[in-house]
Formats: structure tokens, sequence, C-alpha cells
């Protein structure tokens, strides 16, 4: 179930931001997946609470509240994480790769021989 729920959640950011998961690096594609993971766990126990409730019926919260509250705090700690990433990467610039085939598309792939 949570993996159901995670890849609905990748869609979604990926969408909100406007990128493929082809744009993202290793690195980018890591926070992603931790962060969508755990927002889907956070998802689910919404989900179960607005059911359920938050208190028992004799008035303690069950056991998965804090588990729930550490996942609302990962979440946000991880999408800052993918946020900072994101953000470092744009401005370092395109990688050699990227520059290499942005110089041969210019070049029409001539290298002018050498």
């Amino acid at each position: 179930m949570v993996k159901k729920v995670a890849t609905v959640q990748k869609r979604r950011l990926l969408r909100q931001i406007g990128l493929r998961a082809g744009d993202l690096d290793t690195v980018a594609l890591g926070y992603l997946d931790l962060w969508a993971r755990v927002q889907s766990k956070v998802e689910l126990y919404d989900s179960w609470a607005s059911t359920h409730g938050y208190l028992k019926p004799d008035g303690p919260s069950p056991p998965w509240v804090n588990h729930y509250f550490a996942a609302v705090n990962a979440s946000g700690r991880l999408l800052q994480k993918l946020e900072q990433h994101l953000a470092a990467r744009e401005q370092s610039g395109p990688s050699i790769q990227e520059w290499i085939e942005g110089e041969l598309g210019r070049n029409g792939g001539d290298d002018g021989g050498r």
C-alpha cells in the first residue's frame, strides 16, 4: 500500500515542480523516493485517523501517533533537502556531458577535423 501511494506522491510532486524523473540525478531521485515513502505513510496515517480518530475511546493516543509526527518531520526535512539539492544543481550549470552534447548540436556534430 505504501508503494502505491508513494508512486502517486512522486508523480504529483514532479508535476507540481515541472520536472520528470529523467531530469533528476541519482541523489535527487534518492531524496524523492525517501520523501514519497515517508509522505505516503503520513497520508495513510491521516486516512486511518480520519476514520478512527487520534484518540482511543478510553483517552490515550494510539501507539502509532509518535511515528506519525516523526514521519511528518522527516517528510518536511526530506523535501527541504530535495529542494536544496535541485537549487544547487541548477546553479552549478550544465554537466560536462550536457555541455558536450550542446556543443555537438551547435556544430552539427562536426568537430572540425579534431
